[in-house]
């Protein structure tokens, strides 16, 4: 760029003024102006321009600075040899953000021109919106590369993650337990509300509005649904919900009342006593199962409701058997049938199903026992269950019921095969089934005088299932 070189003219005659060169010298990073001819006493303007990535430093002459100025004036007086200084810009490049949502990396001194790796590390319960620059979007990207022009202040936007899930722990020992419930982000939380509905019953069992977790005494074996609903301090809200299945065993005791000598005109009344040791999981696995319920499925379905290969039932028929070993066949059934009048009734609209919004609803011999009610359908496919598991012969039977002479509404009951008994029977393929009615009234004080064969007037057999 430019090294004033002043050559002195001298003209012989008298008028002429001296001149002078002005030269600049070339210099990496930027231009002058200001280079030629003076003459001697005029005002010598130099003026540089840096290019991008350089700054203007000094003036300097045979290596001696001259000035800093810019632009730099000075009077004509001999050559001169001027050299402009340039040198590579720095830019201080600094990071702020609108919460304290991550950890930073990337802000300081950079070279003009030089990229600027930034990233950012976001903290749980936030979500990263972006890099601005006077409020301008750069990028939504966690980790990007800046390139540095100048001095610049790089904003951080960062907003409240919408998330209300939750981890649950404290019940893989099984009930009784305590269940907690945890939630996985804690920023940003104006409320919450925690709600455990029960998924058999459908019953809202708890709600709690709580500024942390959930605490839930589980007594016994259940199936919930845990719901976290968060609203924040945005405005935003969010729900999270898990079903939790927590198994354990609850002890079922039924108490009935039967007698031995049945037809004779001179029996024994007896008491008896069972305590079922069942798991949740066992009576819960019925509860899901996809069978129909209600209809034609159901009726078509019969079946699969007469579950007497169930593990549980056959431990039920055994200690059946065991408590009327001395009895005979009759007897026994006629025990057993005691045994299933003693469970209490419940039409469906009452039950555990309607909770579910169904008002017809059959149910396995599993759910019967569980529940301890039921209504006739219940009643009838868990006397056929322990019938069969019993090895004895029996079928379901479809029972029309009047009153006054006019239909009042359908019905099921059993029938059993067996030697000795009397009374109404329906014939099918040349054998007698025994009308067994499964719901009259019986329990640990009172024993029913519907035995086997059995059935209340007005009620008429119309077929089997």
């Amino acid at each position: 760029m430019a090294a004033l070189a002043v050559a002195g003219v001298f003209a012989t005659a008298e008028l002429t003024t001296p001149q002078f060169t002005v030269t600049l010298e070339d210099s990496e990073g930027g231009t002058v102006l200001g280079e030629g001819t003076y003459r001697h006493g005029s005002t010598v303007t130099l003026e540089a321009s840096s290019e991008l990535g350089y700054v203007f430093s000094c003036w300097t002459d045979g290596g001696d600075m001259l000035s800093c100025e810019n632009p730099y004036t000075f009077i004509a007086e001999e050559d001169r040899v001027i050299e402009p200084v340039f040198t590579a810009a720095s830019f201080s490049l600094s990071l702020s953000s609108n919460m304290d949502g991550g950890m930073v990396s990337g802000d300081g001194v950079y070279p003009a021109g030089a990229s600027a790796a930034l990233s950012v590390d976001v903290n749980d319960g936030y979500v990263f919106n972006g890099w601005y620059c006077d409020g301008d979007l750069i990028s939504p990207c966690p980790v990007i590369s800046y390139t540095v022009t100048g001095d610049s202040e790089i904003r951080l936007e960062y907003g409240i993650l919408h998330d209300a899930s939750f981890t649950v722990t404290g019940i893989s020992a099984g009930a009784p337990c305590t269940l907690l419930a945890e939630p996985v982000y804690d920023i940003g939380i104006s409320k919450r509300t925690w709600t455990v509905k029960d998924l058999v019953t459908e019953r809202t069992v708890y709600s709690s509005t709580s500024d942390g977790s959930l605490r839930y005494q589980m007594a016994s074996g259940s199936a919930l649904k845990i719901s976290h609903r968060v609203e924040y301090t945005d405005g935003q809200r969010s729900t999270a919900s898990e079903e939790v299945i927590v198994d354990g065993i609850t002890v079922k005791t039924f108490e009935w009342r039967y007698q031995q000598g049945i037809g004779s005109g001179d029996y024994n009344d007896r008491s008896g006593k069972i305590d079922l040791h069942l798991s949740f999981s066992w009576y819960y696995g019925y509860v899901t199962d996809d069978v129909p319920r209600s209809g034609a499925g159901a009726k078509n379905s019969v079946d699969r409701y007469v579950t007497d290969t169930d593990p549980c039932i056959a431990d039920l028929a055994r200690q059946l058997c065991r408590l009327t070993g001395d009895m005979s066949d009759l007897e026994r059934i006629n025990c057993t049938l005691k045994f299933v009048q003693s469970i209490e009734y419940r039409y469906d609209k009452d039950s555990e199903g309607a909770a579910r919004g169904d008002s017809e609803y059959w149910k396995y011999p599993a759910e019967t026992l569980w529940e301890m009610h039921g209504d006739c359908e219940d009643h009838a496919m868990l006397f056929s269950a322990l019938l069969r598991a019993m090895d004895y012969d029996d079928v379901l039977l479809k029972v029309h019921c009047y009153k006054d002479g006019r239909f009042a509404g359908a019905h099921m009951a059993t029938g059993v095969n067996v030697e000795g008994a009397t009374g109404t029977f329906y014939s099918v393929d040349g054998k007698d089934y025994y009308y067994c009615e499964t719901t009259a009234d019986a329990g640990k004080n009172l024993i029913s005088s519907a035995n086997v064969g059995y059935i209340p007037e007005e009620y008429r057999i119309m077929g089997t299932y």
